[in-house]
This record gives C-alpha cells, structure tokens and sequence, in this order.
C-alpha cells in the first residue's frame, strides 16, 4: 500500500528546537532540516490501498503520523522515505536534497489468505522488517521521492522500489496538504 494520498501534517516545534519536521509520504515540508537540534512532527494521513496485492477493490485507513529526531537520527514517520513508521539516519541533507538509510517494520499484515475466496490456497503473506535506502528533492511546492526496500526480516518478501511526485499547499504555517501521484514496483 501507499502512504500517498491525501495528507495533512501539523508541524510542532518547541522553542528549542532547530525546525519542524513533517512526517514520511507529506514529502518534507520543513524548509531546513540542516540544523543539529531538535524537531518533531505529528500529522494525520489517509492510507490507500488494494484490499490484497492484485485485488480490485481498495481499503482505505487513517493512519496517525509521528516522528522526532535530532541531528541527523529520526525516529516514527521517516521523512522523505514513505515509511510510516521506522528509525534511521540522514548520509547527506542541505536545503533541497536528503539521502537516508532506515529500517522499519510493516505496522499493517499485507494479506491474509482468509480475506477473500479468490485467496484460498496462496499463503498469507507475513509482517517483516524492511531496510530502505532513499532520496528526495524538495522545493517550495513540489517533492520528488525515491525509495528502494528489501526485506531483511526473513519472510522472503522481496524488495519494492518507489517514486512519488507530490505537490504542497500550506494553507498556514502549521498545516500542510500534499497531494500527487506516485508508481511502486515489487519484486517476486
């Protein structure tokens, strides 16, 4: 599933804090996560995605988005990694680009073979640990992010690579809507 719908994000940023963060698939609105302080993030999202790989019909879940971190460690929502909910570090970060490594782990099981008759035979497929490499270009309006994910928890899940054009609206300092399309390829 994406994290790519439509979001909203409240940025929360205490008085010793460097700057704000927003939290993963919002696509970094914070204007400079260069500093070495502080920052912490909580937003609301929409999850959008088939009921089952291949499945016709969609679920749709809210998901709450959470994420703090200090110099160059986060933890929760990963910035700029479409990974809802992890830890991980930055390699490289300036105003507009960031390159980052995190782990996670799936929060929501993929597929249960019980949830549709069409399913019956094929095994579920089982929550696992994911290490993510991943890049994003940030401008005033627009975020591109790239991420690529490999099970390393032993399910034998294989390994996703993602792109996602979002732009940002920020109706006020405190809120941020991002909205765009974006293209996930998964291996066998």
């Amino acid at each position: 599933g994406r994290l790519v719908a439509l979001t909203a994000a409240f940025s929360v940023t205490p008085v010793f804090a460097q700057s704000g963060t927003t939290p993963a698939a919002v696509a970094s609105t914070a204007p400079d996560l260069t500093g070495d302080g502080w920052r912490y993030s909580l937003g609301l999202g929409a999850f959008v995605a088939p009921k089952y790989p291949g499945a016709s019909g969609n679920r749709f879940q809210p998901a709450p988005l959470v994420g703090v971190g200090y110099s160059r460690l986060f933890f929760g929502s990963v910035p700029d990694a479409n990974v809802p909910f992890g830890v991980g570090a930055y390699l490289y970060r300036d105003s507009h680009i960031r390159l980052g490594v995190a782990l996670s782990y799936d929060l929501v099981k993929p597929r249960a073979e019980s949830e549709d008759p069409h399913l019956h035979g094929l095994s579920d497929i089982e929550r696992t640990a994911h290490a993510t490499l991943f890049a994003s270009y940030n401008a005033n309006w627009l975020s591109v992010i790239g991420a690529v994910s490999q099970d390393i928890g032993g399910q034998h899940e294989g390994a996703t690579a993602s792109l996602d054009l979002l732009g940002k609206y920020r109706p006020t300092s405190q809120l941020t809507l991002t909205f765009g399309p974006g293209v996930t390829w998964g291996s066998s």
